[in-house]
């Protein structure tokens, strides 16, 4: 099941990597900062090539706070990443910058007057005028199409285009954070919101194909909660137990329909949908009892139960 949302898209780009020849002669190392292992290690390649699923949005949540990407400061170009293995933040100075016309495209891609940069380093045998930027770390050159540095594959030149939201397509295929969605219909697809897709045929929860799934009659509820006139979502799982015609997402993690409540996805046993009310993020209660998650709290008195205090780092 596709886990905690929030797209992550600067990581993954640089852990892609520019596989192009740059030239790294020009760059020093300003500093190292920041052990990241824990990274390295929840973003392994996954054994199907470049494989978009939602461990990405994961590691967001619970990785340090280190933004990707160019900065300037007193008078010179800095750029934000990782060491060669991918396992240490590394800051270095961009030398022979023409600081009057340089400018970041995004956490990737750079330009200036004279050259064209990737993840920082300087692309070899590249004139800006022969740089096509397309967006979200898109672009064209060297009669490729290229997603964070990386060629995309059988992709065609001339009918590449970006959609928004990190989707673009071609005459043949449609991509998602520069990953082919496959069995996507590229003449009839159409992106939607919260990394929800469709064509013709099916509809898809980032890359992934949604079992079941009417394009026809699909309704967005929120971002965890989809559906269709026969069956409900949780991303691209089906819930089966689930009544489609009375199903409503109560928050971001609850829900119910006239028979059950759910919370991501799982049912709360024994919780009565007509007296079902959220506390916070945790608890729940109806006229019976008091849920923490899909527990039951033996004990606990629905009409005077208060939520203990949260303890926050300090």
């Amino acid at each position: 099941m596709r886990k905690t949302v929030i797209i992550l898209s600067s990581l993954s780009l640089i852990l892609c990597g520019c596989k192009l020849k740059t030239d790294s002669s020009n760059s020093q190392i300003v500093s190292l900062q920041t052990d990241t292992m824990s990274i390295q290690q929840k973003l392994k390649q996954e054994e199907t090539p470049k494989e978009i699923n939602m461990q990405r949005r994961e590691v967001a949540a619970e990785s340090p706070k280190y933004e990707l990407g160019y900065r300037k400061y007193e008078g010179k170009v800095f750029y934000n990443g990782l060491d060669e293995d991918k396992v240490f933040a590394k800051v270095w100075e961009i030398k022979n910058v023409d600081m009057r016309t340089f400018k970041s495209l995004d956490e990737i891609y750079a330009k200036d007057k004279n050259y064209i940069y990737c993840s920082g380093k300087r692309i070899k045998n590249l004139k800006p005028e022969d740089f096509i930027y397309l967006g979200d770390s898109y672009a064209k050159y060297n009669n490729g199409v290229y997603y964070g540095g990386e060629k995309l594959k059988k992709s065609d030149y001339t009918s590449f285009s970006f959609l928004g939201n990190r989707y673009a397509k071609d005459s043949i295929s449609v991509y998602y954070y520069g990953s082919r969605i496959v069995g996507a219909d590229a003449a009839s697809f159409k992106p939607l919101k919260y990394g929800y897709s469709k064509d013709k045929k099916s509809v898809f929860s980032a890359c992934n194909k949604m079992e079941d799934c009417e394009p026809r009659t699909f309704k967005i509820l929120n971002e965890r909660y989809t559906k269709d006139r026969r069956n409900v979502y949780m991303w691209e799982e089906k819930i089966k137990s689930a009544d489609a015609q009375t199903f409503v997402a109560l928050d971001e993690y609850y829900a119910k329909d006239k028979n059950q409540v759910y919370t991501s996805g799982f049912v709360i046993e024994k919780a009565d949908p007509n007296t079902f009310e959220i506390i916070d993020i945790s608890y729940s209660k109806d006229k019976s009892h008091v849920y923490y998650g899909v527990k039951i709290l033996e004990g606990k008195n629905p009409e005077d139960f208060m939520p203990p205090p949260r303890e926050y780092p300090r």
